[in-house]
């Protein structure tokens, strides 16, 4: 009679050993690397990886020219003795590494320093990914060689597995299949006085030249690459690693690949754009920037990038660390990743002609993408060709582009370490690293971030040559006529009338052409202010139609059954008439923003378009606890186009509105208008967040932007310019900390003398 209770082991059939190597390591390229990481962690300084007769992979037997194809890995690390083969190498999952990695002091180090990478015991399996049958000959220093042979066929016998009748099976449990070990006195390979080398034969695989070529190149970046040794020392206590290569050779001769020619130092030493940065494990990002694309500007700034201190907004973090509870903006979490460096360079392919004579180069870059380094070693598949796992691509088609740099323009290298970043875990197929507890999506949240301000910085250089190359239209026509006034003058000596006739005709159509091209503009920067103040009075007129038509279908209801009181009715009609009248003010604003309307001249007030435009902004400047403030010492009138000053303030009052509520504290939220009629002159402040110092000589550039999303299409502050340009005026951003009448940004007009 069967027991109704008992207990059982575990008792898996030899081929568990067969399917940890087919299905835990992805392809044969990561299983030579996991052989290879183990190298690393036996100290070695050289790993040569051999392939021999790869010319008779499939061929048969008598038509074969040599011996069967087989590949060695040979290193001259510490080597193991019989006992650790027999105690540890053939007992899976030992806690052997993992024990001195979790360790204190020394103990997680090996005698060069290095941390260990293995700790599931699952990297030796790797060789059955390459072959069936494994030779391994190791020698400890002063140590006989040990041998052990695997033939991992025996773990894959044929047969139809009946779990009920083993009789009928010819599967064996793991237990019933011994692997043959040996002590060589006198060694038969290790010829050096200690390492390690596996021979593997019947290979599952053939290997071509291109599959060589990848393999390279994965060593190639297998350890922290070499870099400018400037950035090295800025990095700090990242420990790179210098004293690990492996090389390949087929059939005793050097393997080359000609692709690797062009090598990770050279690639830095080219790149316009440099970030090396720093975060805490509370989010806190130091960084060091160097920029070179228009001038050698370098900046550095210390910040957290959790607490909103950035002039633009980081979506990814917005995104990962707050919610939205009862209209307000919270955080959820701190990091749970731990902290890391980086080091980025960013490239600007643009400029075709610049790497027309560099394919190479552009050729590696693009090649290439940000790699994640463990205690100095590669987490497989970041930096691959094709992963985009940091999903710029994403984030620059949902977002904007403007934000980030696409993953072709930039390189990369991030380091990480068990010790400090314990919830980063590689899988177990060695592809990638696992999200527990969240720990890795706050680390991608992170890395985002630190792009996006990288990127930041570089479109300031990009600005700088926008500035160069950006010579308004008005002043060109005054340039053509200042350089034929010397010509004519010139002819007039030589007395070459025919050559002065035909420069007169050139003149001519060049001012036509630049006439023409000054209306053309003044038409766009007209088209483009109208639109932004279309699309906030659409916003606003959508929401309060939307309202009133609620209440009207609601009094109708309540009319139908009686149960309204006329002095409720009286209350929500007064609403809607209000309501009503606010529509018919926006309509009143966006008048005389269109074209007709711009070019009748009248006298306008500076102090009544002021009080116009917070009046149009009133829902806005109440909602976010803003504190406007006209303060008019005298009114300035001018005898200018309807409309024009109506769009100088609004995207002025627009800009403040936007930074005041997305980019500074709660309380204390400010904005004044100061008109001094004496001095002919506004000045425009708010309490937000200011402009940075790196951002003033580029704020009135068409297209430069700090904001985010649709509010950032770099407009405003550039037409506000035009139009002062147009009427004679100026506009400068206020640098003097006495002068500036708010904490945040800080705008002078000064307009014409009467």
């Amino acid at each position: 009679m069967m027991s109704n209770s008992g207990k059982e082991i575990f008792r898996p059939y030899a081929r568990l050993i067969t399917i940890l190597g087919d299905q835990l390591i992805t392809n044969k390229i990561v299983a030579v690397n996991e052989i290879v990481k183990n190298s690393y962690d036996a100290d070695s300084e050289l790993v040569t990886v051999r392939f021999f007769n790869m010319d008779n992979f499939n061929v048969p037997l008598g038509k074969r020219t040599g011996e069967d194809p087989y590949i060695e890995i040979e290193d001259d690390g510490d080597g193991m003795n019989i006992d650790i083969i027999r105690k540890v190498w053939l007992r899976p999952a030992t806690p052997n590494k993992i024990s001195k990695k979790r360790g204190k002091g020394e103990q997680k180090f090996t005698k060069k320093g290095r941390i260990m990478q293995g700790e599931k015991g699952i990297g030796r399996f790797a060789v059955h990914k390459l072959g069936d049958v494994i030779n391994i000959f190791t020698k400890e220093e002063n140590e006989d060689e040990a041998e052990l042979l695997i033939d991992f066929k025996q773990y894959e016998q044929e047969g139809q597995l009946d779990l009920f009748d083993e009789n009928k099976s010819d599967y064996k449990f793991l237990d019933e299949i011994t692997n043959d070990w040996s002590v060589n006195t006198e060694p038969k390979v290790i010829k050096k006085r200690k390492g390690t080398l596996i021979r593997i034969s019947h290979l599952r695989e053939s290997w071509t030249d291109r599959e060589l070529g990848r393999l390279e190149k994965s060593f190639q970046n297998l350890i922290t690459p070499i870099i400018p040794d400037e950035d090295s020392k800025r990095l700090g206590t990242v420990n790179l690693v210098k004293d690990f290569n492996v090389e390949i050779e087929v059939d005793n001769e050097p393997f080359s690949n000609q692709d690797t020619k062009i090598t990770f130092e050279k690639i830095a030493k080219i790149a316009p754009f440099k970030f090396i940065g720093h975060v805490s494990k509370t989010g806190d990002l130091k960084y060091e920037y160097n920029g070179t694309i228009a001038r050698e500007r370098k900046n550095s700034r210390e910040f957290n990038l959790l607490d909103n201190q950035f002039d633009i907004t980081l979506r990814s973090i917005k995104d990962r660390f707050f919610e939205i509870q009862d209209n307000e903006e919270i955080k959820t979490h701190s990091p749970k990743c731990g902290e890391f460096s980086l080091v980025l360079y960013g490239y600007d392919f643009y400029d075709k002609a610049k790497w027309k004579t560099k394919k190479d180069e552009s050729d590696f870059i693009r090649k290439h993408n940000v790699f994640l380094y463990r205690d100095g070693v590669r987490v497989y598949p970041y930096g691959d060709p094709g992963i985009d796992w940091l999903e710029l691509g994403k984030r620059r088609s949902e977002e904007k582009a403007g934000w980030y740099f696409s993953y072709n323009d930039l390189v990369g290298f991030i380091f990480i370490s068990h010790d400090k970043n314990p919830l980063l875990k590689d899988a177990t197929n060695r592809e990638g690293v696992m999200d527990q507890e969240g720990a890795f999506e706050d680390f991608r949240a992170l890395l985002i971030a630190m792009v996006q301000v990288m990127k930041s910085e570089a479109d300031i250089d990009k600005a700088e040559i926008i500035k160069k190359n950006s010579e308004p239209i008005r002043k060109i026509e005054a340039t053509v006529q200042s350089s034929f006034s010397k010509l004519s003058k010139k002819l007039d000596v030589i007395k070459d009338e025919e050559t002065k006739e035909v420069a007169n005709k050139y003149l001519e159509t060049s001012k036509g052409y630049v006439s023409e091209m000054n209306k053309r503009a003044e038409i766009y920067e007209d088209l483009a202010g109208l639109g932004m103040a279309v699309e906030k009075a659409s916003h606003d007129t959508l929401t309060l139609l939307n309202k009133m038509s609620l209440n009207l279908s609601d009094i109708k209801k309540r009319l139908d059954n009686d149960k309204i009181e006329k002095e409720e009715l009286i209350s929500l009609i007064s609403d809607m008439e209000d309501n009503t009248y606010f529509l018919y003010e926006q309509l009143q604003i966006i008048e005389p923003l269109f074209r007709y309307e711009k070019r009748k001249e009248k006298k306008v007030s500076i102090n009544d378009t002021a009080e116009k435009v917070l009046r149009y902004y009133r829902y806005e400047i109440s909602n976010y606890g803003i504190d406007a403030e006209i303060k008019c010492l005298s009114d300035i009138q001018l005898q200018i186009g309807n409309g024009l000053m109506l769009q100088v303030f609004i995207n002025l009052l627009d800009n403040a509105v936007y930074w005041l509520h997305n980019k500074s504290e709660k309380t204390n939220r400010k904005i004044l208008i100061e008109i001094d009629g004496a001095k002919n002159s506004v000045t425009f402040s708010d309490s937000g967040p200011g402009i940075d110092n790196s951002a003033i000589d580029y704020v009135f550039l068409e297209f430069f932007s700090r904001k985010g999303g649709r509010a950032g299409r770099g407009l405003g502050l550039y037409i506000v310019k035009e139009i002062l340009d147009r009427i004679g005026a100026t506009i400068e951003v206020i640098q003097n900390a006495n002068q500036r009448k708010l904490k945040g940004a800080n705008f002078r007009i000064k307009f014409p003398e009467k």
